[in-house]
């Protein structure tokens, strides 16, 4: 089960600098997202009730390691090995 979400008012302080989307009255979605920084307000939102959820940023993802070419046999490294 996921962690509730905090849902913030307007003018309240934002808790973590970063991007904020609002979310309506019922939580659904709305598209719409402000940046704020740690400690400074959130805006008004557009509609009455609407409110802030703290979007968190998308982690990388992990690069699949290349596996090492093996050496390739030619006509100067046979010489050398016998």
């Amino acid at each position: 089960m996921a962690a509730k979400k905090e849902l913030l008012n307007p003018g309240q302080k934002a808790p973590r600098a970063g991007t904020y989307e609002v979310v309506g009255a019922r939580g659904a979605k709305t598209g719409r997202t402000a940046k704020a920084k740690r400690g400074g307000s959130l805006p008004p939102t557009p509609k009455k009730g609407q409110k802030y959820v703290f979007v968190p940023k998308a982690k990388p993802k992990a690069k699949a390691k290349a596996k090492p070419k093996a050496a390739k046999k030619t006509k100067k490294t046979a010489k050398k090995r016998k």
